[in-house]
């Protein structure tokens, strides 16, 4: 019974260690009027979009597994309607988590949901993350949620999971942090 305990956590542990080193590929994703969004994404996860209900905004980009456990990673940019209306402060974008940690606390494990600041290759992020206290089965557990900064824009994101998927969860931060915006393919 030993030896099962033992090879079981040696097959969860490389597993997730072949997660976390799974190879990424560049995938860029329109942003009408700003260029494009350039994410280094896992090869084996699938993206789709979904029209936003708002005129000018993007498209959300919601990242799924090819295969296996099911997860989520929403991302959507925000940005000025004009290009000359002031675009959120790095301020605004930590009041902005702020408040979404404090409407999870309502269903939260954790009373403190602290607000994380970490470092992006264009400006400064921020995220929370918390343990859904009364998730039902086949509802994701675990919630990290955000924004990072991208020249004048808002990258809001949700990642969604479950036990044993922390993996994901460093991968989609690990492609925020190295996000940018190739305004080369911006149109006029």
């Amino acid at each position: 019974m030993g030896r099962l305990a033992v090879a079981l956590l040696c097959l969860m542990i490389s597993g997730a260690a072949l997660a976390a080193g799974s190879p990424a590929s560049e995938r860029r994703f329109k942003i009408p009027d700003r260029g494009e969004l350039v994410l280094r994404i896992p090869v084996e996860w699938n993206a789709q979009l979904r029209p936003s209900r708002f005129k000018h905004r993007p498209p959300t980009i919601i990242f799924t597994p090819a295969a296996g456990t099911p997860f989520k990673f929403l991302v959507s940019a925000i940005h000025p309607k004009r290009r000359d209306d002031p675009s959120r402060s790095e301020e605004d974008d930590r009041a902005f988590v702020a408040q979404a940690a404090d409407r999870a606390k309502g269903r939260a494990v954790d009373e403190d949901l602290p607000v994380v600041e970490f470092k992006a290759s264009s400006g400064l992020g921020f995220y929370f993350s918390s343990k859904d206290r009364i998730a039902q089965d086949g509802e994701f557990k675990f919630l990290t949620e955000g924004v990072v900064r991208l020249d004048d824009l808002s990258v809001t994101f949700t990642i969604l999971t479950n036990e044993g998927q922390e993996p994901i969860v460093e991968q989609a931060l690990a492609a925020l942090k190295a996000a940018s915006l190739d305004t080369d393919k911006r149109k006029n």
